[in-house]
């Protein structure tokens, strides 16, 4: 039997979709969808109503609507929201264009909506025009008495849907407009999480909806929700067959067993049937199109590629975790650094690192350089004193604080000189509360914070702070005791804990914390909360990763945040040194080779390669500016160079990108191609299309040179891979190597690569990585298993779970012979 192929083109009020065959309709082809949703937001001041933001096009398709929805308790929103709205609100359409646009006419808002549990909810309603025919992409701007909200429009969707398929554009760069460029400061942003088609009535009595979203790779639910009643799903459309055709790409199939869904409404925390694909990371702006074969029918979705590339396809949560971790931090490591080569010579030596607990991730791809250097790493214990590097039983040691009197001295009596300390890396310790807490913006000074926290007052306040309203807060705050939280115990006071002490309270003694039963292993600390969900509550800790749930309390006199600047120029009080630790008679030695070894270590660890790994690590350090790094390499006897884009470009590199691009372009080539992948796992980088660029001409030196040259860097996986993709087979021992690394972004690379690549290899190597439940930073969850699993199916368009063994049955009885027959 013929197939038809059908399309969407309109979607009706009572669920039903025109379907008419592609095969016959002469009519232009469009863009039908049916609603963008956000991430709910926590309005600021009001904590207790949660915002639930919406795009869609209006009901005659002639412009396009914002809802926001105020859910809480029903008293505040009758008697609050209402009056919030009527006094001051607003929405403008800020376009890549430069240009802003008002609502058209009046907002509207809705009758509240009871629960009858307490809970109430109100719409606000604004209308915009469509804007040009065109990849653009939007950002609405929505105030709220004194705060504001930013929500992403992916591109593609500013356009009105009824009009003619615009024509592919090559412009990749997302494009803040300048109306909003510096963002506000304090407002919230919020990209977007999964753009909506409604199919309609496909099957007589069920609806089906497509959402799609790209945390990673494009992915695609599909909701089968029933409109009489709960019968029986028919089994047809228990099995639906997903393809994302994708221009000049090779179709992506996922087929997946499907359950039912009765969402009441669209409610993306609910786990949802999925599809999941490997897309292209080169982002040109064009069309392309979801094929659902549903039984003998085919359903054809267009969509813009917004929807499966990544540099505008990245939804929250992801992209907005990844936004809010750098607030603290640079967003990338000091340019003049240098990008480290190793010696030629390989270093057939033993060195023993001691220290903190992140002693061996520091050091985690140094090891897998050099392969006769034993590099033995442990972390606590005995190892982590500066004794044992007296002792010899370490020849280095890391300390994340500044050492203590006594230790040095000990050290001096065993030794009789003290050690070098080589500084390479920033440590941070934060006071921290709840983001609806008003004291993030209100700030301590260094008196306030020893009253909260000390039983002693040396700094001189009148009295120990006990409440909220002690700080001069009101109302509901006044009368409410300040609980204080920390994620270790008070003694053996933790570093962290131990740098407050001394720098806060001049070494008085704590009073007493909460720590929070199982708080030590358990998933909070892996978010770095610090005990601090309690309104009232205020905590310590390591400055790391933040999410909107959590604040820095500014501190000091003025008070300043621990963001890079501050931390630099000494301005924010919570900060030391992380030091490796190596003694005066190693750089005396005789036994060059372990002194080579240890230099090495050195000029690795001050390198770019080296402080992205400081940036990355669990600790969370605040890397070096080149200055810094060029005065600790000094301590050893190392000189720091200056990095320069062409003295550190190989020659086929640089014919290559001479004959192209200006020499600030290869500066920002350079400085991409050498990008360690720990960093930065942005795919959508100049590097990955100026790879693609040299794999489609067959351009091989280049592509050599970046593998060889580039070393543990996301280009050297890409490289590899398009040397293999031109015949060159030899390049499967880098990857198989990259394969083996601890590091797990390295390895999220490397399957998003090896994934796209159709070959027997491709398939053993993602198998081998099917039970590594490692997590990753690509996602909340997301571990190496599941990425493997994923590009597995995409590749294979099978399915046998994290099952090994299946998959290694599968692939040895018939599965190579169809793959290859393909």
């Amino acid at each position: 039997m013929k197939r038809l192929i059908f399309l969407v083109f309109a979607i009706a009020p009572c669920f039903a979709t025109t379907v008419l065959s592609q095969e016959t309709s002469t009519d232009p082809l469009t863009h039908v969808w049916s609603k963008i949703v956000y991430p709910p937001v926590e309005l600021a001041d009001h904590a207790e109503i949660t915002m639930f933001g919406s795009i869609n096009p209006s009901d005659d398709r002639k412009s396009m609507g914002l809802d926001f929805s105020f859910v809480g308790p029903e008293a505040t929103i009758s008697k609050q929201i209402k009056h919030f709205l009527a006094v001051g609100c607003s929405a403008v359409l800020h376009s890549a264009d430069g240009r802003t646009r008002n609502s058209l006419g009046e907002f509207k808002l809705s009758e509240i909506v009871e629960s009858g549990s307490g809970v109430g909810s109100v719409t606000l309603s604004f209308s915009f025009p469509w804007t040009r025919n065109e990849f653009d992409e939007a950002w609405i701007e929505f105030r709220l008495l004194e705060n504001v909200y930013y929500f992403e429009m992916p591109y593609g969707f500013t356009r009105d849907p009824t009009h003619e398929i615009c024509l592919a554009n090559d412009n990749d760069t997302l494009r803040i407009p300048d109306s909003i460029l510096p963002f506000v400061r304090g407002a919230k942003v919020s990209w977007w999480h999964h753009a909506e088609y409604d199919l309609g009535e496909v099957e007589p009595g069920w609806q089906i909806l497509l959402w799609v979203s790209n945390p990673f790779n494009t992915r695609c639910d599909v909701v089968i929700r029933p409109l009489q009643g709960n019968e029986e799903v028919p089994a047809h459309l228990k099995k639906i067959k997903v393809k994302l055709i994708q221009k000049g790409e090779r179709p992506l199939v996922a087929q997946q067993l499907l359950g039912i869904r009765h969402p009441e409404s669209p409610n993306f925390s609910i786990g949802s049937i999925e599809s999941n694909f490997s897309t292209n990371p080169a982002d040109h702006r064009c069309w392309g199109h979801y094929e659902l074969a549903i039984g003998e029918k085919v359903v054809t979705v267009m969509v813009p590629s917004s929807l499966f590339h990544y540099r505008h396809g990245v939804a929250d949560p992801y992209r907005d975790s990844e936004k809010v971790r750098s607030l603290y931090g640079p967003l990338s490591i000091d340019s003049k650094l240098p990008f480290y080569h190793h010696d030629d010579k390989d270093l057939d030596v033993t060195i023993r690192v001691g220290g903190t607990s992140s002693s061996p991730f520091l050091l985690r791809s140094f090891k897998r350089i050099y392969s006769k250097l034993k590099l033995e790493t442990s972390m606590g214990g005995e190892r982590a004193t500066l004794e044992s590097l007296a002792n010899g039983k370490t020849e280095i040691v890391i300390l994340n604080r500044e050492p203590g009197k006594n230790e040095v001295e000990r050290y001096v009596e065993i030794d009789g000189e003290e050690p070098v300390f080589i500084p390479i890396a920033i440590n941070r310790v934060g006071i921290f509360v709840r983001h609806d807490n008003p004291l993030y913006k209100r700030g301590l000074t260094l008196a306030e914070a020893e009253a909260i926290f000390s039983k002693t007052r040396e700094r001189g306040h009148k009295k120990n702070i006990e409440l909220w309203g002690d700080l001069g807060f009101k109302d509901e705050w006044a009368a409410e005791p300040i609980r204080r939280y920390s994620g270790w115990e008070t003694s053996p006071v933790s570093d962290a804990l131990s740098l407050f002490k001394r720098q806060v309270m001049t070494n008085g003694e704590f009073r007493k914390f909460r720590v929070r039963e199982g708080s030590i292993h358990g998933s909070w600390r892996a978010n770095y909360n610090y005990g601090v969900d309690d309104k009232f509550g205020i905590g310590i800790g390591t400055v790391r990763s933040m999410h909107d749930q959590l604040k820095v309390v500014p501190l000091g006199d003025p008070p300043a945040l621990p963001t890079a600047g501050e931390c630099y120029r000494g301005s924010y009080p919570l900060t030391e040194q992380v030091y490796m630790v190596v003694s005066k008679r190693l750089l005396r030695e005789k036994n060059k080779l372990k002194l080579n070894a240890v230099r090495e270590i050195t000029g690795f660890v001050l390198s770019r390669q080296g402080q992205s790994e400081m940036l990355s690590s669990l600790s969370g350090y605040l890397p070096l500016t080149y200055h810094l790094a060029k005065s600790s390499a000094a301590k050893i006897g190392l000189e720091l160079p200056v990095r320069h884009s062409y003295s550190d470009l190989p020659p086929a590199i640089a014919g290559a990108l001479s004959k192209t691009n200006s020499p600030a372009e290869i500066e920002e080539l350079v400085l991409e191609l050498s990008e360690p992948f720990c960093f930065d796992y942005n795919p959508s980088c100049v590097a990955s299309r100026l790879i693609a660029q040299w794999q489609r001409s067959r351009n091989v030196a280049p592509l050599v040179e970046t593998v060889n040259h580039y070393g543990d860097s996301r280009s050297a996986i890409s490289a590899a891979v398009a040397l293999v993709a031109l015949g060159q087979t030899e390049y499967w021992t880098s990857l198989e190597n990259y394969s083996k690394s601890p590091h797990k972004e390295m390895l999220s690379w490397l399957i998003h690569e090896v994934g796209e690549l159709k070959h027997d290899r491709s398939i053993e190597l993602l198998i081998g990585l099917l039970d590594d439940e490692a997590v990753t930073l690509v996602g909340p969850r997301t571990t190496i298993a599941d990425e493997a699993l994923r590009a597995l199916r995409s590749l294979s368009n099978q399915n046998f779970g994290k099952d090994k063994s299946k998959w290694k049955q599968w692939w040895i009885s018939d599965g190579r012979a169809n793959f290859n027959a393909e």
